[in-house]
């Protein structure tokens, strides 16, 4: 009897400096809004296996819930207009944290009630701006051991996040999926599987950038990112300081790599022959400081 309770649903309620904690288990995918009539919880806790709607559900009516633990869960497929990224039918796949999931496109907001979530352990994919605009998180971000994938934009503008752990099955990090993460001050390590960089996927990160060095790809060098071979500087942190002398094996810089790098004072000694990925950036001297920035992102 109490096992069978326990897989229906799983409820306890306590107080807790004012905060209103539940956990929930959900034998049906779909079924949360049914188990959650408490809409004003601030600390969330779900295990067993939901779908884009109940993401959906969490984003639009849990508006006060700053700490989510999905650790537990398994995310099961779902098709249908009820998701969380358009109001048209979608096929979201299993195993993936929906597109748009805690980011409203329509409204262009993300959740920035969230400081804290801890993420599904069972997921393969974090899907395109996932996370967008969830400014509020704080701290340790740890991407699940089995990710390959991080989409785009997937936590664009997490403003307040300090550090970012990618595991070593990270194949793929799309355009803009760090975008902004401004306050990452710790060292941002790059796995060796990893072969895809999208453009201004780190874009203004302050941390040092290292790769490992079996990767294949790419290479770093006093905590900026470049390619395998050094021929394309990738992104400095904003946190260089003084005067940066570019390697000359570089012919490139990409797009936004030295966007917000205002501590580079002095002179930034280029190579004789570089390009500025196709002209989309000028080089500037402000109040002495001497950096580049993007003209089109």
């Amino acid at each position: 009897m109490k096992k069978a309770l326990l897989i229906l649903v799983s409820v306890f309620f306590y107080l807790n400096s004012g905060a209103t904690s539940l956990v929930v288990d959900v034998a049906t995918p779909g079924t949360l809004s049914t188990l959650v009539l408490d809409h004003s919880i601030t600390e969330l806790t779900l295990t067993g296996t939901i779908d884009a709607s109940d993401f959906k559900f969490i984003r639009d009516e849990l508006i006060d819930v700053t700490i989510l633990d999905l650790s537990a869960i398994t995310i099961a497929d779902y098709t249908g207009n009820k998701g969380t990224a358009s109001e048209a039918s979608v096929y979201y796949p299993p195993n993936s944290i929906p597109q748009s999931a805690f980011f409203n496109s329509i409204a262009g907001v993300g959740r920035d009630s969230f400081t804290k979530i801890t993420l599904p352990q069972s997921i393969f994919t974090i899907d395109d701006h996932a996370f967008d605009n969830c400014i509020g998180l704080k701290g340790t971000l740890v991407i699940p051991d089995k990710v390959t994938n991080i989409g785009v934009g997937a936590f664009n503008q997490c403003t307040s996040l300090s550090r970012i752990v990618l595991p070593n099955t990270t194949l793929t990090i799309e355009d803009q999926a760090f975008y902004q993460c401004i306050m990452v001050t710790e060292e941002l390590f790059i796995p060796e599987k990893v072969s895809t960089i999208g453009t201004g996927a780190f874009c203004m990160i302050a941390g040092p950038i290292r790769v490992d060095p079996n990767n294949k790809f790419f290479s770093s060098l006093d905590g900026v990112l470049f390619d395998n071979d050094f021929s394309s500087l990738i992104q400095c942190p904003t946190s260089k300081t003084g005067t940066y002398t570019i390697p000359n094996t570089v012919k490139s810089i990409g797009v936004g790599a030295f966007d917000d790098c205002t501590e580079l004072t002095g002179t930034l000694i280029l190579p004789l022959l570089f390009s500025l990925s196709a002209k989309k950036h000028s080089l500037t001297v402000q109040d002495s400081q001497v950096y580049l920035l993007s003209l089109i992102h």
